[in-house]
Formats: structure tokens, sequence, C-alpha cells
């Protein structure tokens, strides 16, 4: 049987085997953090507006590469906004693009036009990949083109666990390198307020999460096969926003028989 998996599931397996078990099987299982996750999800969208709509513009002059970008973004940031339905701290999501921009002034430098337009590759790009005989989708941020490097980048509005976003940074750059043929070099980018922090790997530093990765993948196929029991988690944190806390242990002895 060939099992179809999101990099979301592999991500959620590696958390809580338990939890991604049961919402797999239909249980109405989720976590709930602050409202302010939000924000994440909105700067996601205009920074995917952005690089798709950058494509299509054209520089008048040199000197106008930097509020070319600050433009756009500004532009990419309203028409996110008018069609956003959810409540959303726009103040803050701002700051948070304003560093944006200025993480993407610096990638440019002195480069011309032509280099601006053409350095934004990819973005939201969905992709299949099969690991372990299993299929696993998903869609990357951002395929960035730097002088000589090509980037596989993944935004974060948060810090929220280095080892978690490895993994995720880990897939997308397998996926690219497998569907495109070309070395990408992954980095992974921490959105602040007062600016941008960068997390990249070494090549073994990737073979060594790559290969952690597998191993959850080839877990998640044995818990959906009835082989092996998923444990629970036994991160606390992971347990304080997850909706069936106070009855995982009822749900694991009706589902699983403890």
């Amino acid at each position: 049987m060939k099992y179809r998996f999101s990099v979301s599931d592999v991500i959620l397996a590696h958390k809580c085997p338990t939890h991604f078990y049961l919402k797999k099987i239909g249980v109405n299982a989720y976590f709930s953090f602050p409202k302010n996750r939000n924000i994440g999800t909105f700067v996601h969208k205009v920074l995917s507006h952005f690089a798709n709509s950058v494509k299509t513009e054209t520089l008048f002059t040199e000197n106008q590469k930097e509020s070319f970008i600050e433009y756009k973004l500004y532009e990419s940031f309203k028409a996110v906004s008018f069609t956003t339905k959810y409540r959303v701290d726009y103040a803050k999501a701002w700051k948070y693009i304003e560093s944006t921009g200025a993480y993407f002034k610096m990638l440019c430098g002195d480069k011309s036009e032509e280099y601006v337009r053409e350095m934004l590759l990819l973005s939201e790009e969905p992709f299949k990949i099969s690991i372990e005989n299993a299929i696993i989708r998903g869609k990357f941020d951002l395929l960035m083109k730097t002088d000589n490097n090509i980037r596989i980048i993944d935004y974060k509005t948060r810090s929220e666990n280095i080892e978690i976003d490895a993994i995720q940074i880990a897939l997308y750059k397998f996926a690219v390198e497998e569907l495109y043929g070309i070395k990408v070099k992954p980095v992974v980018v921490y959105i602040e307020e007062g600016g941008i922090k960068e997390e990249e790997f070494t090549n073994a530093e990737f073979k060594e999460i790559l290969k952690q990765t597998k191993s959850i993948v080839r877990e998640m196929k044995l818990y959906m096969s009835g082989e092996k029991i998923p444990p629970k988690s036994m991160d606390r944190e992971v347990c304080t926003h997850c909706n069936l806390a106070y009855n995982c242990k009822k749900i694991r002895e009706e589902v699983f028989n403890e």
C-alpha cells in the first residue's frame, strides 16, 4: 500500500505520534495556539503575493530599486488585507513585512534590474515526492537565486523549534533537488519585528536531518498499518496546546485497547 502524507503530517508525527494517528483516522484533533499566529499566515500570503507580482514589474532606474521593493510589498500587503477574513494585528504584521523588505534589499545589493526581477524563482510551489515508499506532498515558501547560490527559503514569524523547522526545510530541499535536479542551500528565515535571523544547514547536517525524517516516515507507515501503536508525546508543551490532552489516556484505551 502506498501511503500519502503531507509535510504537516510528518511534523505532527514528530511532535506527537498519537495526535497524528487520531487525526488521520478522523478524530477531531487539533492544537490551539495564541491568536497572533494569524500573523504568520497573513505574512506568508503577503510574501507569496509579492514574489508572484514582482516578476511582472519593471524597474525604471537603478535608484528606484529599494523603493520598488517597498512599494510592491506595500501593494501586496494591501491586496491581501482586503481579502483576509480573520483578525490580524496589521500594525505588527507590517513590522514583519518591513523586516522582510530590508532582507530582500540586502540580498539584492547593487545588482541589476534584471537580477532583481529574476531573483525570486518560485513561490508557494506545490510538490509531491516519494520517501520511504510513501508520497509526501507540500508547498515550499520560496526558491531564490542569490549570486552563485539557489536558496530554498522557509519563512517563520516565530522561533518554534529548530528541530521541527529543520525537518521541514530538509523535506523542501529534498523535493527541489529531486524534482528540478538542482542543488539548493536550505535556509530558515525567522522574521522578527526588528530584523531577520537566518538559520542555515551544512550538507552534513542536512544528511543527518533527512535520515531522521525518513525514520519518522517509516514509523508513520507502521502506525497506519496497525503494526505499531503510536506513542504519546513526551513534550508537555505540545500537550498544553492539544484539545485532547485531558482525555488522552481514555482515548488511547478506547482506540488502542491499552
